[in-house]
C-alpha cells in the first residue's frame, strides 16, 4: 500500500516569521469564536491544547492576552490571511498611540507649569518616526506590545485628567466617568500583555512625581487601580496549577524559561542589565537595530558589560532624581517619572522572570514612553532659554531634521524587513550558532518550494548549540517526505533523545517506522502519540494505514469512523473509510 507522507506528517512549524502564522494565520485556537469561552472551562481548554499537540505556551498565551487575540481574530475574519488588513490595523495603533502620547505630555507639562506645546509635539512626533518601534508595527504579532501600551496610555492620560478635574472642582460625576474608564482600560491593557501590570505604580509615580502628592495620598488615590492588580497574577497562578499540579513562584517564574537551555530567575536578571543599556542606546542612537539577535547570558559577575551597564542605568536614574530634587515643579518631577518609567515597564520582560529571549528590539515600546516624556521637558527648558528667534529656529530646524533622519531610517527599516529570506541569511551570516534562526530560514524556504536550501538549514540548526524540539520535528518532516527514511528515523531518535515525551517526535518516529515496514514500533509510537496529545488527529491516519498492513480491518474502521466525526477525512483516507465499509457493512 502506498503511503503519502505529506497527508499525515504535521506542518512545518513557524517560530518567529515576520509574519507570525503560528501565532495569526495558523493559530487553531482562533478557528472559532469558541475559544474565547475558556473562563467557562479553564481546566478543559488547557488540557484540550495540550490534546491537540500545541504548543506548550499557546493556551497559556491565549488565556493571559484574550484582547490582543480578539483583534486578530477580527482580522481573520475581516481579512483572512491577506497582511494588508493586519498591518492597517497596526499601523492606526501606533498613530493613535502618537496621539495619546501628545495628549498626556500635554497634560503633564502643564501640571508641571510648563506651557508643553513644543516639548509634547516634539517627543510624540519622535515617537512616531522612530525606527526602533518598527519592529511592534511591522511585525504582526507585536501588537499585543503596541496595543497594550495604547491601554497603559489612555489608563493614564484619563486617571491624570479625573485627578485634576476633582482638585479643580468639576462635577462628580465627571470625575466618575473619567475614574471608571481608567479602569475599564486598565483591564484592557492587563489583557493584552502581562506589561499592563505596571500601570498602577506609573499612576503612583505620577500622582507623586508630577502632580505633587505625597506618597501616602499617590497610593490611596491609586487604590482602583491598585485593586486590579491580582488578576494577572491570578490567572499565572491558575494555569501553572493546571499544568503542573501547583503553584510554588519557582514553577510560575520559569513557565516561559527557554525550554533547551533554561536560565535561573538571578542568571536572567543580570544577564538583563546589558540588555536594558542597549535599549537605551538604540533609542538614543538607533544605528545598530537587530532583529531576532543572538545575545548570549552573562557567565561571570565580572564582565565589564554588567558594570558599565550598572553605572549607564544608574547615571540616568541618578540624573533623574537631581532633576526632580532642583526643578521639582518645573518640570524635574516628570523628568525623574519619565526615567522610571523606561525602567519599570522593563521589569515585566527583563528583570527575574527567565524568557526565551534575552534581548528582543519590540519589548522597548512602552518602556520608551517615559524617555519621550522626559525629551519633553527638555525641549521645553531649551525653548525657554533661548529667547532670540534665531536660536529657537536652529532648534525647529534641528528637531525637523532629527524627526527627516529618523523617518529616512524607519523606511529602510521596514525595507529590511520585508524580505524574510534575506533578512534570516544576514542575521545567520552574523550569527551561525543562532539555532532558532535556522530554523525560521528553512521554513521561509520551503515556503518558497526550495526543500534543499532548507533541508541544508536544518542541519546547520542542528549543529547549534540548545536546537529546539522543532528544528527536530521539522527536520524529520523534510526527510520523510523526500523519502530519506533512515536519515529521518536518526534525526528522530536524536530528537526524543533529548525530548522524550515530544507528541509530533514520536509521531515523526512512528511514520518513519511505518515506511521502515516496522510496523509493530511504528504502532507503540503512535498510539504513546495519542496517549499524550489524545486529539492529534494527524497520529490517527497513519495508525489507520497500520492496522490495515498488520490484518485489523474493523480497528481501522472503527478508528477512521471516529476520526470522519471529527472532521473531514484526506481524500486517501476517506477512500480507504469507503473501502472498509463495503467489506465490512454491518460493522460501522
Amino acid at each position: 500500500m502506498t503511503l503519502a507522507v505529506a497527508l499525515y506528517v504535521p506542518t512545518l512549524h513557524h517560530d518567529k516569521l515576520l509574519d507570525d502564522t503560528s501565532y495569526v494565520f495558523e493559530n487553531p485556537l482562533l478557528e472559532t469564536g469558541k475559544s474565547f469561552l475558556y473562563p467557562i472551562e479553564l481546566t478543559g481548554f488547557i488540557r484540550d491544547a495540550h490534546q491537540r499537540g500545541l504548543q506548550g505556551d499557546l493556551a497559556v498565551n491565549f488565556i493571559l492576552r484574550p484582547v490582543g487575540y480578539a483583534t486578530f481574530f477580527w482580522n481573520r475574519i475581516m481579512h483572512g490571511q491577506e497582511t494588508a488588513g493586519y498591518r492597517i490595523v497596526n499601523i492606526a495603533i501606533h498613530a493613535v498611540n502618537a496621539l495619546l502620547l501628545w495628549l498626556l505630555a500635554s497634560r503633564l507639562l502643564a501640571a508641571q507649569g510648563l506651557p508643553g506645546r513644543w516639548g509634547a509635539s516634539v517627543a510624540a512626533l519622535l515617537f512616531a518616526v522612530h525606527p526602533v518601534m518598527t519592529e511592534s508595527v511591522t511585525y504582526i504579532a507585536q501588537r499585543f506590545e503596541s496595543l497594550a501600551t495604547l491601554f497603559v496610555l489612555a489608563t493614564t492620560l484619563m486617571w491624570i485628567t479625573q485627578r485634576q478635574a476633582s482638585s479643580a472642582g468639576r462635577p462628580p460625576l465627571y470625575a466618575v466617568i473619567l475614574s471608571f474608564g481608567s479602569v475599564c482600560f486598565l483591564l484592557l491593557a492587563m489583557l493584552t500583555k502581562e506589561t499592563g501590570v505596571v500601570t498602577p505604580v506609573l499612576l503612583i509615580l505620577a500622582a507623586w512625581l508630577v502632580l505633587g502628592n505625597s506618597p501616602l495620598k499617590a497610593v490611596l488615590s491609586a487604590s482602583g487601580p491598585l485593586c486590579c492588580l491580582p488578576l494577572v497574577p491570578a490567572l499565572l497562578a491558575a494555569t501553572t496549577f493546571i499544568h503542573h499540579g501547583d503553584i510554588f513562584p519557582s514553577t510560575v517564574l520559569n513557565m516561559t524559561n527557554h525550554p533547551s537551555a533554561p536560565l535561573t530567575p538571578l542568571e536572567y536578571a543580570v544577564s538583563e542589565l546589558p540588555v536594558w543599556a542597549a535599549y537605551l542606546g538604540v533609542l538614543f542612537w538607533p544605528v545598530h537595530l537587530r532583529f531576532d539577535p543572538l545575545v548570549a547570558p552573562l557567565v561571570s559577575i565580572w564582565e565589564p558589560q554588567l558594570w558599565t551597564a550598572v553605572l549607564v542605568c544608574g547615571g540616568l536614574v541618578g540624573g533623574g532624581w537631581i532633576a526632580w530634587r532642583r526643578r521639582r515643579n518645573t518640570g524635574g518631577g516628570l523628568v525623574f517619572f519619565g526615567i522610571l518609567w523606561f525602567f519599570i515597564s522593563l521589569l515585566p520582560s527583563s528583570s527575574i522572570v527567565p524568557l526565551p529571549d534575552l534581548y528582543a528590539e519590540h519589548r522597548t515600546y512602552l518602556p520608551s514612553v517615559g524617555l519621550f516624556l522626559a525629551l519633553a521637558v527638555m525641549v521645553e527648558w531649551c525653548w525657554q532659554a533661548l529667547r532670540s528667534p534665531y536660536s529657537r529656529w536652529l532648534l525647529a530646524g534641528a528637531v525637523t531634521a532629527c524627526v527627516g533622519i529618523l523617518s529616512v531610517a524607519t523606511v529602510q527599516r521596514n525595507e529590511q524587513l520585508r524580505d524574510e529570506v534575506a533578512l534570516y541569511r544576514q542575521i545567520v551570516a552574523e550569527n551561525p550558532d543562532h539555532s532558532r534562526a535556522w530554523l525560521v530560514l528553512s521554513s521561509a524556504l520551503v515556503h518558497r518550494s526550495d526543500k534543499e536550501g532548507g533541508l541544508e538549514c536544518l542541519e546547520k540548526a542542528l549543529e547549534c548549540p540548545h536546537p529546539s524540539a522543532r528544528v527536530f520535528i521539522n527536520l524529520g518532516i523534510l526527510l520523510l517526505n523526500q523519502n530519506q527514511v533512515t536519515r529521518a528515523h536518526e534525526i528522530t531518535q536524536q530528537g526524543l533523545q533529548r525530548f522524550p515525551e515530544d507528541p509530533k517526535l514520536l509521531h515523526n518516529a512512528g511514520v518513519a517506522h511505518y515506511l521502515a515496514d516496522r510496523t509493530s514500533e511504528a504502532e507503540k509510537c503512535l498510539l504513546r502519540t495519542l496517549e499524550l496529545a489524545p486529539s492529534h488527529w494527524p497520529t490517527a491516519l497513519p495508525l489507520a494505514h497500520v492496522y490495515c498492513r498488520t490484518q485489523r480491518p474493523l480497528d481501522a474502521l472503527h478508528l477512521l469512523e471516529q476520526l470522519a466525526r471529527m472532521q473531514p477525512l484526506p481524500a486517501q483516507e476517506a477512500d480507504l473509510l469507503a473501502k472498509l465499509r463495503r467489506q465490512h457493512p454491518g460493522s460501522s
